[in-house]
Formats: C-alpha cells, structure tokens, sequence
C-alpha cells in the first residue's frame, strides 16, 4: 500500500511539475485568451458555454492569490491534466494491481504531446478529460464491485463532463454498454437515482448561462452595448443567452456545423478519408511501440471482460471520428485527449498481461515501458521552452502605444481575446472598448463611432467602408494594424 500512494503521488506530481516548469505564462491568442478572460470577470464563453469550466476557473482565480490571472488560469489547467494522468494510474492499478505498469501508462499519457501542450496552456478539453476519466474510473469500479456509491459518482462526474464540454456526450454508448455488462445487478431505482444526479448537475451548471447573462445586460457590464450595438456579444454576453434564442444558439453551438460532426461517426468515409490523422497523431504521441501497446492491451482486454472493456473503451474513444468529420475544427488533436488517456490504460494492461505470461521478464518489460516514456519525454522535450514564450505580450503593448486612449478597436477572434484581457482582467487598456469582430460585421457603425471615438482595426481588414473612409496602416504591427480614416 505505502508503494502504491508512493507511484500514485508520482503519477501525478512527476506531470504537474513537469507541466508548471514548461507552462506558457502570458496571455495568449485564440481560445487560450478567452479562458484566461471570461472565467474571471463571469462571462460567457464561446459556444457551449463551458459553465462548469467558466465557475471552476472564476472560483480558483479568485481564491488562489499567486500570478497574474493568466498564469493562475494555466496552473489549474495544468492540475487537471496531471489529475488525469493519475486517473489513469488508478484505473490500471484496479484492474491489474500492478502499480510499477499504472505508473508507466500514467507517465505515457502525461508525456504524450497531446496532453503536454493542453496542459500548459488555458484549455477547456484539460477539464474535460480530467472529467471523463473520473466517469470511466467510476464505471470500470462500479461494474466490479456493484457498490452504488461508484454508480452514483460516475453519474456526478459525467454531469460535470458534460457542463464543461458536450464532447462528453459522445461517451454515451461506451457507459451504456458498461452498464449492460451488469446489467442483472442494477435496479430501475439506482439507474434513476444516478439519472437524477447526472441531470441535476448539468441544470445547475447550465442555469449560470441565462442568469449571469440576464445580470450583465441588466448592469451594462459589456461596454459594446455603449456601441450601439446588440447585446451578445463575446466574453461578457455571448449569444446573450438570457433570451430563449440566445441561449438555444449558445448551447446547442447551431452556428456551427455540430450535425455533421456527429454524422460522420456514422459514415465510413471518415474513417478512409480521415482515419490516418489519429493514426499518425498515436504513433507521434506514444511512439510506434507505444501505439502497438496500445492494440495489444485493447485485445487483451476484450477478450478477458468483453462487454464491460468493449464499453469502457468505446467511451473514451468516440470522440475522434466526430473530431475527423467536424469541419471547422482548426485544432482536431485536443478531441483525442480522452481516446489518449483510454489508450494509456490498454497500454498498462498489455505491459501487466506481458509479465504475467513471462514473468522471469517483469524488468526487462518493465524497462520497455520505461523506454517508451522515455523516449516521448525527449522527443517532445521542446515544449519546456514554452515558458520562454512571450504569448500576447508584445501585440498587447504595441498596440496600447499605438492607439488613442479612447480607441475603438475591431479585432476577429483569434485577435480579439488578448485584448479583452487586457481590457477586462489587467484594466490596462485605458478607455478603449474591444470590438469582437471583422470589419465588415459592423462597418455600418463606422462613420457613428467615428463622431465620437477613434477606430481602429486588426488583422485583414475584410469589408468595404463606407464612401469617403479609407485605412492608414500602421507600420510595424504584427499582425497588421489599421486606423479608419476620413478622407478629405
């Protein structure tokens, strides 16, 4: 046992060190600005709404007193994925009672370039999969001992996965087979209790949404509504979701092409056409070896619980074909976060049944698991020189010198998010309002604004202005930064 608390301490202290000493430090673009932002000022997220991920965040940031709030929002990502990595740990010490290969497979998740990359920065899916593999461990314990206790905390923590992302949802079918596995064992009570809670939670959480909405509007928190224009506008108000529509949009994510996403779980195509990107990201995640392991340990599996380890692992690893047929996903990898941490623990199960069948070769085993985590902590070992990278610190100060103090400034997403933080969390961006947007979705406003504010925008300056309005580029901005002028 004291060997046991030992490795587990390692299998998640050994990645939380590792993912601190090499975390990206500063505000960044994209996405990474947005969590870094709304979490702490209450806001609403892009669609879903990640709820669960906005109060977790607001909770922390504001509790723990340490660091720019940027930095603090990174830390607790970093947290929950090295949690994940124990998760992974637990789960083969259940089933194999072997901490030495839990340890490994913990290790091999952990230092996958995956898990690395999204643990070091503000990111969503880190939560997410910290959830999911809470709910798998649940359900693997709840289908070997029938305590109830592990029924109703996998319902808990499938609640919380899916307020924090709706990817969860996709594991569905895998726990549902889980359950089916016992399903002699398990009463039409204990399945509505856990039902309860699983919803109850979700409700909670997704009832944020409309109610911190409805607060922002009624307080005038977004200082775009001093714009003039309609309320749901990104970080503050998203959707607006205080309104039936508003919410509906939010949650649902109907602006983007979800439907076919779940489509193409269904189509062959996208396993001929797409299948060989989540090959290729196992084999340079957990190396060709690794990624053998992986194939043994899910045969090894099934053949010795069948129902239950089909379940297990067809919970974790839905996700990738809705992520190989999701359109406009710009960064598919972080959807294999869950298939990663599943493929983990088939890992340690085929390095325990390998000691098993030959156990006068436990150490040499043992020494190829450790070479396999070895060998992907130093081929992914550049990333401990994200701590070096300045993220949107220098963006955020060329533009605070180079525009007026009362500047309007239009920036698209990706551009958009550094500079609500500044505005937002650091208030070191004076009087200047951040408008979320390409020109061209708010051009009509231009010459308005123009009577009272100066106008600047970010990036491609899409859209035509209106007649008798040019662009005065900025010079030495990266990326490109413009001033909306009025010609004489």
């Amino acid at each position: 046992m004291r060997l046991r608390r030992a490795l587990g301490c390692i299998a998640f202290l050994l990645p939380f060190a590792t993912y601190v000493y090499s975390m990206q430090r500063y505000v960044g673009f994209w996405d990474v600005g947005e969590m870094q932002t709304v979490p702490y000022i209450l806001g609403i997220a892009h669609p879903t709404g990640f709820p669960a991920f906005v109060l977790i965040g607001w909770l922390f940031t504001h509790l723990f007193p340490f660091g720019s709030i940027a930095w603090r929002t990174t830390l607790l990502c970093a947290a929950a994925m090295a949690l994940t990595a124990w998760f992974v740990y637990r789960i083969v010490v259940d089933e194999t009672e072997n901490a030495a290969v839990a340890l490994l497979a913990a290790l091999s998740f952990a230092f996958t370039n995956l898990a690395w990359v999204r643990g070091t920065r503000a990111e969503v899916h880190a939560f997410a999969v910290l959830f999911i593999a809470l709910t798998l461990w649940c359900a693997l314990r709840w289908s070997a001992t029938l305590d109830r206790r592990w029924l109703y905390g996998g319902a808990a923590a499938w609640g919380c996965a899916l307020a924090t992302h709706p990817i969860a949802a996709l594991s569905a079918i895998g726990l549902l087979i889980v359950l089916l596995s016992r399903w002699e064992s398990v009463s039409v009570s204990q399945l509505a209790k856990a039902g309860a809670i699983c919803v109850l939670i979700v409700f909670l959480f997704y009832a944020y949404l409309p109610v911190r909405s409805a607060q922002v509007y009624a307080q005038r928190r977004d200082p775009t509504l001093a714009l003039g224009v309609a309320a749901g506008r990104p970080f503050w108000d998203y959707d607006h979701p205080s309104q039936r529509s508003g919410f509906a949009a939010l949650v649902s994510g109907s602006e983007f092409p979800v439907g076919d996403g779940i489509a193409a779980i269904f189509l062959p195509q996208t396993y001929v056409r797409h299948g060989w990107r989540f090959v290729h990201s196992l084999i340079d995640n957990f190396t060709v070896a690794g990624a053998l392991l992986i194939i043994a340990g899910a045969i090894v599996f099934v053949r010795s619980q069948r129902l239950r380890a089909i379940g297990f692992t067809v919970a974790g690893i839905t996700c990738v074909p809705f992520a190989l047929g999701y359109p406009p996903e710009a960064d598919v990898e972080r959807y294999f976060l869950s298939a990663f941490a599943t493929g983990a623990v088939l890992a340690g199960l085929a390095l325990n049944e390998a000691i098993a069948r030959w156990p006068r070769l436990r150490a040499v085993v043992l020494a190829v698991g450790a070479l396999i985590v070895g060998s992907q902590w130093y081929l992914h070992r550049d990333l401990l020189a994200q701590r070096f990278d300045p993220g949107a610190t220098r963006y955020l100060a060329f533009v605070r010198s180079h525009t007026a103090n009362n500047a309007i400034i239009m920036a698209p997403w990706a551009y958009a998010t550094p500079l609500a933080y500044d505005a937002y969390v650091e208030h070191g961006f004076g009087d200047r309002i951040v408008d979320a947007a390409w020109l061209s979705d708010d051009v009509e406003y231009v010459p308005r604004w123009l009577r009272q504010r100066p106008v600047y925008v970010v990036y491609l300056p899409w859209g035509d202005l209106p007649r008798g309005y040019g662009l005065q580029r900025i010079v030495g901005a990266e990326p490109p930064l413009y001033r909306i002028v009025k010609r004489t």
